[in-house]
C-alpha cells in the first residue's frame, strides 16, 4: 500500500496495487484476509479510503465488491511513460 492524498477532498489516502494470491491458494481466504487487513490499516490511520487499481477482466472484482469495494468508472484513468 502506498500513501497518497486528495486535493479534493484534502484527505490522504492509501493506493492498493499488486494484490495477488497464488493460484494454489486462492478460494482459502487470503485473498479476504489480506483485503481485510488492508481496510484496518486504512481505518487506523483514519485515511480516507483504498484505490484498488485492478483490470476489468480480473475475476476477483465479484470478491472486492462483496466486501464493500465500489467501481468508480471516472478514475479509471492510466498514463503510461514509455
Amino acid at each position: 500500500m502506498f500513501h497518497s492524498f486528495s486535493s479534493v477532498s484534502m484527505q490522504p489516502l492509501f493506493i492498493l496495487n499488486d494484490l495477488f494470491v497464488n493460484e494454489n491458494y486462492r478460494k482459502q481466504g487470503y485473498g479476504v484476509t489480506l483485503l481485510n487487513e488492508a481496510k484496518a490499516v486504512c481505518k487506523k490511520h483514519n485515511y480516507k479510503g483504498l484505490a484498488l487499481q485492478t483490470e476489468r477482466t480480473n475475476p476477483a472484482q465479484k470478491l472486492y465488491e462483496s466486501l464493500g469495494w465500489k467501481q468508480d468508472q471516472d478514475l479509471q484513468y492510466f498514463w503510461t511513460n514509455q
